[in-house]
């Protein structure tokens, strides 16, 4: 039997939006079951669910505990989990944090087309970005295309990668904003394999690569810190990193108010986990603080 994990509700705005669930056009014919001695073997899949409305969370929680899987009843992303069934792609925590650890993000047809066959079956043609789903959605925007598209890129690179760390490896982040906010970009970015350094150390900045900042939501208080071979960058560039093809720039992101923060020379190339930032120029230790 299945089972859920329960922990306390974080808020995560449902949509009004509704998407068919199925048959889709062309909707491929479920493999044969697989042998007993295969399934004995398998783990059983861990499944969050996001952006259903509540009538479909119910009804496809008792689907997924009858099949043998485990329902994982959080609304912040949980990095066990196996799999996400999302109602419609958002911009939110969990769907980005899915995506920038690979995991299968699925149309919730694929829970209708295990229904049918009383198993869990092969996931490849679920996938939110496949053509066959995405042609049945004519009123989709184009941001909710592309969060598709950016799921299914995202986890076969890194499946090609074999990459277990994520889409931030290599990323060693430093994070100088409103406290609020602060503990979903912490949670995205660890799902995606950077390495988040606590406030409260600042002797561990030493050797940080992305330090993101909201000047606007800073309070009286927040700490101050010199951090010369950092880009000083918007939160923004965490989420377009993910979903932009290709990924847009980094300089775009600079921090106006962070600009001197930058030493001479510093290579403003884009950020990428498979490479290490070279910062080049002027290293001395800066008189004047990039955050305030």
């Amino acid at each position: 039997m299945g089972q859920r994990v329960m922990t306390p509700l974080v808020e995560e705005p449902e949509p009004d939006l509704f998407t068919p669930a199925f048959p889709l056009a062309n909707s491929p014919v479920p493999p044969e079951p697989q042998t007993e001695e295969s399934e004995a073997e398998k783990k059983p899949p861990r499944f969050q669910l996001s952006s259903l409305i509540p009538q479909e969370r119910i009804g496809y929680t008792a689907l997924i505990d009858k099949l043998g899987g485990v329902v994982l009843d959080k609304q912040c992303f949980d990095p066990s989990c196996s799999h996400i069934i999302v109602g419609t792609p958002l911009r939110n925590e969990k769907y980005l944090a899915a995506m920038a650890v690979g995991k299968w993000i699925l149309h919730r047809s694929y829970l209708e087309a295990c229904r049918s066959v009383g198993h869990f079956i092969q996931e490849d043609e679920y996938d939110w970005g496949r053509s066959s789903i995405l042609n049945v959605l004519p009123s989709f925007s184009s941001q909710q295309k592309r969060l598709a598209l950016a799921a299914m890129r995202w986890r076969r690179n890194l499946q090609d990668r074999n990459d277990q760390e994520g889409s931030f490896s290599g990323w060693t982040v430093m994070l100088n904003i409103d406290q609020t906010r602060e503990s979903g970009f912490r949670r995205l970015l660890q799902s995606g394999g950077a390495k988040v350094l606590p406030r409260s150390s600042p002797s561990l900045y030493k050797g940080t690569t992305h330090l993101f900042a909201e000047f606007s939501r800073l309070k009286p208080g927040d700490f101050q810190l010199d951090v010369p071979e950092a880009k000083c960058l918007k939160p923004e560039f965490i989420a377009d990193y993910l979903i932009q093809e290709p990924i847009p720039p980094i300089e775009m992101y600079y921090l106006p108010e962070a600009a001197r923060c930058l030493p001479a020379g510093t290579d403003a190339s884009r950020a990428t986990p498979s490479r290490k930032r070279k910062a080049s120029g002027d290293s001395t230790m800066l008189k004047k603080t990039c955050l305030k």
